[in-house]
C-alpha cells in the first residue's frame, strides 16, 4: 500500500476533497498538497506516488512531469495526471511523457474514492507498505 501521497494542485480546496475520499476508500495514507510545480520538486518526505493536475499557473502539470523525471530524487515515483480536463489526446502525452496514469477528476468524493481504492491497489503504483 501507498504510505505518503503528493497532491499537487493550485486549488486548495482539492486537497480536501482527496484525504477525504482517501478516508472514504479505507486508505490511511499520509497527503501532503503542493500548490504548485516548483513547490513539488523540493517536498519531503519523498512520496510514494504523486497526482498532478494538468492545468495549473506558472509550471503546468507536463512541465512539471517532466521536471519530476528529470530530478535524482523523484525520476523514480509513480505521476498520476490528475485532471478535469482529462481527454484521449492528454492520457496518450502524459504516458508517453512518463506518467503511471491518468485519470479524470471525479465529480463526487464517493466515485473518487473507488478510483483511489482501485488505482492505489494495482501493482503499478503500489511502491511501499503504510
Amino acid at each position: 500500500m501507498i504510505s505518503n501521497i503528493l497532491l499537487v494542485d493550485d486549488d486548495e480546496d482539492e486537497v480536501n476533497i482527496f484525504t477525504e475520499a482517501l478516508a472514504k476508500a479505507g486508505l490511511s495514507c499520509n497527503c501532503v498538497w503542493a500548490p504548485g510545480g516548483l513547490e513539488a520538486l523540493n517536498v519531503k518526505p519523498l512520496p510514494d506516488i504523486i497526482f498532478l493536475d494538468l492545468n495549473m499557473p506558472r509550471v503546468d502539470g507536463f512541465e512539471c512531469l517532466n521536471d519530476i523525471k528529470k530530478s535524482g530524487s523523484l525520476i523514480s515515483v509513480p505521476v498520476v495526471l490528475y485532471s478535469t480536463g482529462m481527454n484521449n489526446e492528454l492520457k496518450e502525452k502524459g504516458l508517453l511523457m512518463g506518467a503511471t496514469a491518468c485519470i479524470a477528476k471525479a465529480y463526487s468524493i464517493a466515485d473518487l474514492a473507488e478510483t483511489l481504492k482501485q488505482l492505489l491497489g494495482s501493482p503499478i503504483t503500489r511502491r511501499a507498505a503504510c
